[in-house]
């Protein structure tokens, strides 16, 4: 936190400055308004100089409501200011994490982190300046005038303090746990908000609103047990430090109450001292609050930390260089891949795709097609072995130009909640219109976005959800074709499409893919019987490649998926064309 304030270092001084003016000038009132007017006007009897101290106690009272206005100005301005540093590097340090970091992280905890964590940090510091330092800057100028009234009553003040501390102590010791377990199941609770709001139709289908109901009874109990308990901690503090001050007030009034009877102390003294004694002790008793913020900040900022300082395991490597055009010869070269140091998922790999080389991908669930195709932009790094883009291993080339060389088509379709213009032309927002339309006709997009109301300003609803799921991926391979990638990367594009728009698709893709050298994961058999070669994985492994025909023959894993998914699917295609004929 203290790195984020370097940067505004000369606007918290001067907040700092300003501050201490403002607490000098606070701590001198109490001289004015009590012991000067009591002694010389109630007193004293020198009626003529109430205008005097009225006027000067107005004139103290504006100076320090404007320098409270500057001094809070400033904080809330360099307080926002850190916050917002550290969202934006948190969220470019979530930017740089591979796929690996978000397979095993809670999108519902890391939200929480992006806001509520965030805001515990933010609360720490606007309350640092407001409410420790400005009193205790204000309790250090009233030590000094209450020393100029009565030095002993000044030294009984004094021995007070240790007692506030000890009560602050103690609160510190119970509350500082609690609060690391309420940000721990804030994040938990926001995790389960986030799983029922996307998953919520899946609940109804399957009618289990009362086990969903139990399982968030059960998280948000957590969190309202630990806040009790820290409620109940604060709620204990609070009336026992009430009652010691009072306690020390009532002993030091008494005190001097004694002295002014003898004459040695003015009433006006005397009233001043008790209220010079409540400054100096409300930042002992502040400090209470502030272990509170406190411990929530450092367990809002423990959790927000270890994401920063946890490193990239996809990264840059030193001296790495820019992919300014690819050819597009892509090699698998002895390729293992496992999650998290588990077992392998893929295990030597060995292929050589040549350049503008058209490649279907196909196996059993699990067989690690998808893994495959998301080692080549380097979503995860290999295990062992190397992928070579030009028979240089992907790994030379910066992360940013070498994806800028692939484009990608998803299985699980995202479209952002804007328009349909600007979803497709997400990588490209300089792209015209002409170009838009162009890639949105070669998906065969642009007939359905013209009936829309507003056309390609129509606006996308959350996730896309307003749209079918064929409408979504027809979107979704504009977006891709609108960057003119060299490799295409197809992860099942065409999976929500219905035949006659699938067909549509085919024709725009035989043309787009054409000089590209592309990779298709599918299960349509009219995608199988275009491409160049079919790669087929099992268990790992690549188990036959070849094309259609030579696959057939072989009698091996294809040709056992193929009678499995295809045969009937062709059967049917030959008999209605021989119908149509």
């Amino acid at each position: 936190m203290i790195s984020y304030l370097k940067s505004y270092w000369h606007l918290s001084a001067l907040a700092i400055i300003i501050t201490l003016l403002q607490s000098y000038l606070a701590a001198n009132l109490p001289l004015i308004m009590i012991r000067d007017m009591v002694d010389n006007v109630f007193v004293g009897g020198n009626h003529s100089l109430l205008s005097y101290y009225l006027i000067l106690v107005v004139v103290i009272y504006s100076i320090t409501s404007i320098l409270s206005f500057i001094s809070r100005y400033l904080q809330s301005y360099v307080g926002q200011r850190a916050m917002s540093d550290i969202r934006k590097d948190l969220v470019e340090s979530l930017q740089k994490q591979s796929f690996s970091f978000f397979d095993r992280s809670q999108t519902g905890q890391l939200v929480a982190r992006l806001t509520g964590d965030v805001e515990a940090i933010n609360r720490l510091y606007f309350f640092f300046l407001t409410s420790l330092f400005s009193p205790i800057t204000t309790a250090v100028f009233s030590v000094y005038f209450l020393i100029t009234v009565d030095i002993r009553l000044a030294f009984l003040s004094a021995l007070s303090a240790p007692i506030i501390l000890g009560l602050n102590y103690a609160y510190q010791k119970r509350v500082q746990p609690l609060w690391g377990k309420v940000r721990e199941t804030w994040g938990r609770l926001n995790q389960y908000l986030q799983e029922f709001l996307v998953g919520i139709k899946v609940v109804r289908v399957f009618s289990r609103e009362g086990y969903e109901l139990d399982r968030f009874e059960t998280v948000n109990n957590s969190y309202y047990s630990y806040n009790v308990e820290a409620a109940v901690a604060r709620s204990i503090y609070s009336p026992l430090s009430d009652i010691s001050l009072s306690l020390i007030i009532s002993f030091i009034f008494w005190y001097g109450a004694n002295e002014a009877v003898r004459s040695a102390l003015t009433i006006g003294s005397l009233l001043v001292f008790s209220r010079y004694v409540s400054m100096l002790l409300q930042p002992f008793r502040n400090i209470g609050y502030f272990v509170s913020s406190y411990s929530r900040a450092v367990a809002g900022g423990s959790r927000i930390f270890s994401i920063m300082d946890t490193p990239s395991e996809v990264r840059n490597r030193d001296k790495a260089i820019i992919l300014a055009e690819t050819e597009g010869k892509i090699s698998f070269e002895n390729v293992c891949f496992s999650y998290e140091g588990g077992k392998n998922v893929l295990e030597d790999i060995n292929l050589i795709v040549n350049e503008g080389e058209s490649i279907a991908i196909l196996g059993p669930t699990g067989s690690g097609k998808s893994t495959l195709v998301y080692l080549i932009p380097r979503f995860y790094d290999v295990t062992s072995g190397r992928i070579t883009l030009d028979d240089r291993d992907v790994r030379d080339y910066t992360l940013e130009s070498l994806r800028s060389q692939i484009g990608i088509v998803l299985q699980d379709i995202f479209l952002f909640s804007s328009s349909i213009k600007e979803n497709i032309a997400f990588r490209r927002p300089e792209a015209s219109m002409d170009d838009i339309v162009k890639a949105a006709k070669a998906a065969q997009a642009h007939d359905f976005i013209t009936s829309l109301p507003k056309g390609y300003e129509t606006m996308v609803g959350e996730r896309g959800l307003t749209l079918s799921g064929g409408q979504r991926q027809r979107i979704a391979i504009a977006r891709t074709l609108l960057t003119d990638p060299r490799l295409l990367i197809l992860d099942d594009s065409t999976s929500f499409v219905d035949a006659e728009t699938e067909a549509s698709i085919q024709k725009a893709l035989d043309r787009l893919l054409q000089g590209r050298t592309s990779f298709i994961i599918t299960h349509r058999l009219s995608t199988i019987r275009r491409v160049d070669r079919l790669v087929v994985l099992d268990k790992g492994r690549i188990s036959e490649v070849g094309t259609h025909e030579e696959l057939l023959k072989k009698r091996g894993t294809y040709a056992r998926i193929y009678e499995t998914q295809f045969a009937e699917v062709e059967w049917l295609s030959v008999k209605s064309y021989e119908g149509r004929r």
